[in-house]
């Protein structure tokens, strides 16, 4: 049954993105970027780089290619602080891609690398590019047999299904899925899929299903750091928001995006790259049912830009909404 549900999910996935990159010519949509040749592309990303981004690429030439495997962790991390910026995410792939084609990486740098260059695709909004990355994941993980490593691929699967809409069908992916509790790496899984679940609950108009899955989130915080944790913990309270606005217990609503900005504010390191947008739009939703018309006209232009620029058709979808509910009031 799983295998049929990988089978299905990749044929689905492969037509819509087809179509998808056909039919897309914006966001820097490329279906040649198998044959790039990644040396080239991070000397002509050196001639137009920032500061810090000219830093990264600096660091990461100080290393032979035999010195990879041993620094694979510090590379892929020195990458973090630039992803926000233009140019990041292409100089973060490219820069990966070198490391797995010429570096003579053992079995887990190789997923550790493939699984930071489909994050980079979704941040330069290349959905269709995610996924020979997340393809060669599943290939890696069934081939080393550890069940871990094949759940986190199919995860990642998951999550391709639900960029492309498929909330149902990323849902029986996850659900399949067989989790245990025998690590905190386990745990740390079950914690991402349920928080998926509930958001894909959510984007099907299914606000008490989702708010029945978030109740169970909790119970997995001892397997994180406290600092890792709070990335989590903001998310959920931001969905948990977003439910409770749904069903109508508007103050329960605000309560949790109250303390879903006061953890943001804390934030030192983000694991989750959706929640400072997610709180935005939540915030933006419940202005229209707390009658806060001033936020929302001085926030519409930033959540327009955010829509645009969003992968999450979810997000767009709520930031219109909300707008057309407030001209149409």
């Amino acid at each position: 049954m799983k295998k049929l549900i990988l089978l299905l999910a990749g044929i689905i996935i492969i037509s819509v993105a087809t179509a998808f990159v056909v039919n897309e010519t914006l966001h820097s949509h490329d279906v040649s970027d198998r044959s790039v040749d990644y040396k080239k592309q991070l000397i002509e990303l050196s001639t137009v780089c920032k500061s810090l981004e000219c830093q990264v690429i600096a660091d990461f030439n100080r290393f032979n290619k035999n010195e990879y495997q041993n620094n694979i962790e510090d590379i892929a991390e020195s990458i973090r602080p630039i992803i926000n910026y233009q140019n990041g995410p292409k100089i973060g792939t490219a820069i990966l891609n070198i490391a797995l084609q010429d570096g003579d990486l053992n079995e887990d740098s190789q997923l550790l690398v493939l699984d930071k260059i489909a994050t980079l695709r979704y941040k330069d909004n290349d959905l269709y590019g995610m996924i020979d990355p997340s393809l060669k994941y599943i290939d890696i993980a069934h081939e080393s047999g550890d069940e871990l490593k094949v759940a986190t691929g199919e995860f990642s699967l998951a999550l391709i299904v639900t960029y492309f809409k498929g909330y149902d069908f990323a849902n029986k992916i996850i659900n399949s899925i067989q989790y245990k509790d025998s690590s905190d790496e386990w745990k740390k899984l079950k914690t991402r899929a349920t928080l998926s679940l509930a958001e894909n609950k959510l984007a099907i108009n299914k606000p008490r299903k989702a708010l029945s899955l978030l109740e169970n989130v909790d119970q997995y915080q001892a397997a994180y750091n406290k600092e890792d944790w709070r990335d989590y913990h903001v998310y959920l309270l931001s969905l948990r928001a977003e439910a409770y606005d749904e069903v109508g217990l508007i103050e329960k609503a605000n309560q949790c995006l109250i303390l879903a900005q006061a953890e943001l504010e804390k934030d030192k390191v983000s694991l989750l790259l959706d929640k400072h947008i997610l709180i935005k739009i939540i915030e933006f939703k419940l202005a229209l049912k707390n009658e806060n018309y001033s936020l929302i006209e001085s926030k519409k232009e930033e959540l327009l830009k955010i829509a645009d620029r969003t992968n999450q058709i979810r997000f767009t979808k709520l930031v219109y909404s909300t707008l057309f509910d407030y001209y149409l009031k």
